[in-house]
């Protein structure tokens, strides 16, 4: 999946930010010490991608960029010979992307949200309608989630379920 490759080239981070560490570069050093401390926060919080994707995204393209410029650095001589070749190889990459996206968008061709940041729309319910006091209770035909269904919806009726006062935006009580 594209969020666990994102992710193990996170685990690069600790590497890249004890180089520039090292290297003395503040601002590089110091946006990899922020950019794992969000990752730290979003793992102990929340560890599903779309509540981090942009931290992730983010924090992979410094660990890429820091861990070429550790290689330039460390094999500077050799490096210098395959430069031009990992441009090229980069910028190929990021052009048949692009014109990936771009056919996808042309050819109307939907992505499944599972390897996408928004979850897949809620199912719709089939509910029947119950009047109680006054006011018609929804209640689903087949198991009970009221998903995408109008208020009031309960996944049973209670037969002590009482309106609070003469409208709906009163609420209801269990007497």
């Amino acid at each position: 999946k594209p969020w666990q490759i994102l992710l193990a080239i996170n685990a690069l981070m600790p590497l890249v930010a004890l180089y520039y560490v090292m290297k003395k570069d503040k601002i590089k050093a110091g946006l990899s010490i922020i950019l794992l401390l969000n990752l730290l926060f979003w793992w102990k919080t929340a560890p599903d991608p779309r509540f981090a994707a942009g931290i992730i995204l983010l924090t992979a393209a410094l660990a890429i960029a820091g861990f070429k410029e550790m290689a330039l650095g460390l094999f500077a001589k050799t490096a210098q010979r395959y430069n031009n070749a990992l441009r090229l190889l980069l910028h190929s990459g990021l052009t048949i992307s692009f014109l990936g996206i771009v056919a996808m968008a042309i050819l109307k061709i939907e992505l499944s949200s599972a390897d996408l940041v928004l979850p897949r729309p809620m199912e719709v319910t089939a509910v029947k309608s119950l009047l109680r006091t006054n006011v018609p209770i929804l209640i689903p035909v087949s198991g009970e989630r009221c998903f995408q269904c109008p208020i009031p919806c309960a996944p049973e009726l209670n037969e002590r379920l009482r309106l609070r006062g003469e409208t709906l935006e009163d609420g209801f009580m269990i007497e």
